[in-house]
């Protein structure tokens, strides 16, 4: 009776030990799957230029990566001959058939951030970057993203402490546009009101259209 006790123990224990061990190889491949289509879908969210233009894939100096569901190029270059003024910067962005940057809300504005971090050559002092952003030309009286008529109003804004400001100097007027920057005391990626001829150190961003 004892031996019988003791193979039926052992023989148990045994087929518990082998499906315990089945079980973890089955964790592993299973974590092992989800691990690789995990970063599979990470590397094409954030490496894919599929929405991207090759009219800008080709220049070097404004690199482009589809961020979410859309493509965003980044003038990154240091070259003093290739900074721009806003209206500059915008005909680039529509012969590449985007758009200046328009930061519509707070979650697509720490995704152009979150790619500065990745990418530390973006935040270069002391270099910034146009966006869509303009005071009215027409009137209204009103901060608004003038890419494709009717220009819509700022409902979200990020805009640094103290701007944009009636006084010393007064920005909001026409023919002054929006550019952020995310280097040293304004890595949080604030926006600034500037006139829109301004052309020191600015860069750009496009976006692909909807």
């Amino acid at each position: 009776m004892k031996i019988k006790i003791s193979i039926s123990w052992y023989q148990t224990n045994k087929t518990t030990r082998s499906m315990k061990h089945i079980s973890v190889e089955i964790f592993l491949a299973v974590f092992t799957v989800a691990v690789c289509f995990t970063n599979g879908m990470a590397a094409t969210e954030i490496e894919s230029k599929e929405n991207c233009p090759s009219y800008l894939q080709d220049d070097t100096t404004i690199p482009c990566w589809s961020l979410g569901s859309k493509c965003y190029c980044f003038s990154n270059n240091d070259v003093k001959d290739k900074v721009y003024n806003w209206t500059q910067a915008d005909e680039i962005c529509k012969a590449a058939n985007m758009t200046l940057l328009s930061i519509e809300t707070e979650q697509e504005d720490m995704l152009i951030y979150s790619q500065s971090e990745t990418h530390p050559e973006l935040a270069d002092y002391p270099y910034s970057y146009w966006t869509s952003g303009s005071y009215s030309q027409i009137g209204y009286k009103r901060w608004e993203w003038a890419t494709n008529e009717p220009f819509q109003p700022f409902e979200y804004t990020n805009w640094i402490p103290g701007q944009p400001s009636d006084n010393n100097p007064p920005n909001n007027q026409p023919g002054n546009c929006v550019f952020l920057s995310f280097y040293t005391d304004y890595a949080s990626g604030y926006w600034f009101p500037y006139s829109c001829s301004y052309a020191t150190y600015k860069r750009f961003i496009c976006e692909s259209l909807d």
